[in-house]
């Protein structure tokens, strides 16, 4: 097909409905509609919407940034109800993408489903099921009772209980169907768990880049949840999840950190990831690997990094006190195991069962 043509085509649909998102192009494709776009904001200054559809493609083809004009457009229209600016916000938080990084913008998929944005139905129920959603259950199943698509509907109901009706398919025409399906088998939910039936659906969800399967597929194998750990599958489907969201490459480092020996080249490489990361998550693992590896003589900022973030997240005591209790600082080893137990971190408790001076915290 003529690739202006697909374009126009695209743009025609957008203009039309507002929505879509659910087409994919090629890259070529989507340079060509932005090509399109410049053209018709020459010819007509007054069309905002070119200008958020501009902004999403931005975004499809994973531009580190967007431009201030965008910024601001999209802030102004989302204050306005527009369920689209919303959404596109959010997806720039989602991808790391400036000037949209703070935690702050995660709550636009909600701002953008209130607008009545269908895709963001979609994206706050899938929240709730991953168990990352700020809903309720019956106020995620509102936006279940808003989906247009038949299949995907009945399918979601299934999975909250509702209908008990199974649509017994294998040609699902959304990926996230097999990630709810094989969530039922492993869950024991309306149907008898079945860990081996779930990996099949997973598996076909995870052959169609759904990213909750691939996630799924990765803990399951790094857990043993099958009778049998096995990390290569762990790291061959972290690595996929990676690929297609450069935040769960901190899932893909703390296992290779786990259970392989690291060359330095290697090392540089992770390092410079996770610094491009911006997240709190990446900061914490970089301070790990800054105290667990002296080769790259950074074990000071490691130490600075992970005393600064255990006083929100407790669990870092324990790293603290491997830490001090390998270079003989036994005091400073102590003090953090206590600080540890102090929290409740399950660790620390265990490990300081071995010290008289704390048995009376633990009891």
């Amino acid at each position: 097909m003529d690739n202006k043509l697909v374009a126009e085509d695209y743009l025609d649909s957008y203009l039309n409905t507002l929505n879509p998102f659910e087409i994919k192009l090629s890259k070529f494709e989507y340079l060509r509609v932005k090509l399109l776009i410049r053209k018709k904001l020459e010819e007509e200054k007054s069309k905002e919407d070119l200008y958020l559809l501009d902004a999403y493609l931005d975004i499809v083809l994973d531009k580190k940034e967007i431009s201030p004009f965008y910024a601001r457009l999209l802030i102004q229209k989302s204050s306005l109800g527009n369920g689209l600016a919303s959404y596109i916000i959010y997806s720039c938080y989602k991808k790391k993408i400036q000037p949209f990084i703070s935690s702050k913008y995660e709550n636009y998929i909600y701002v953008a489903a209130k607008n009545n944005f269908e895709l963001a139905y979609e994206e706050v129920i899938n929240l709730f099921i991953i168990n990352k959603s700020k809903l309720s259950k019956e106020e995620t199943l509102k936006y279940v009772n808003k989906i247009t698509d038949k299949n995907l509907k009945k399918l979601y109901l299934t999975y909250f209980s509702l209908d008990k009706e199974y649509i017994e398919s294998d040609d699902y025409d959304k990926p996230i169907c097999y990630y709810l399906l094989g969530k039922m088998y492993e869950e024991g939910n309306i149907f008898k768990k079945d860990i081996n039936k779930a990996i099949e659906y997973y598996s076909k969800g995870a052959y169609l880049k759904e990213i909750n399967s691939i996630n799924r597929l990765a803990t399951i194998y790094k857990e043993g949840l099958t009778g049998v750990v096995d990390i290569s599958k762990a790291l061959y489907y972290f690595s996929l999840s990676s690929d297609l969201d450069s935040s769960n490459i901190i899932d893909l480092i703390s296992l290779k950190l786990e259970t392989e020996d690291i060359p330095l080249d290697e090392l540089n490489i992770m390092i410079d990831s996770l610094k491009k990361l911006n997240s709190e998550e990446g900061v914490i693992l970089l301070g790990r690997i800054y105290l667990e590896y002296p080769v790259l003589k950074k074990q000071k900022e490691g130490l600075y990094l992970i005393s600064y973030y255990a006083l929100t997240k407790p669990n870092l005591y324990y790293d603290l006190y491997k830490y001090h209790s390998k270079y003989s600082n036994r005091k400073e080893a102590i003090r953090n195991l206590r600080r540890g137990v102090v929290k409740k971190d399950p660790r620390c408790i265990e490990e300081a069962r071995g010290y008289k001076k704390l048995f009376s915290l633990i009891h």
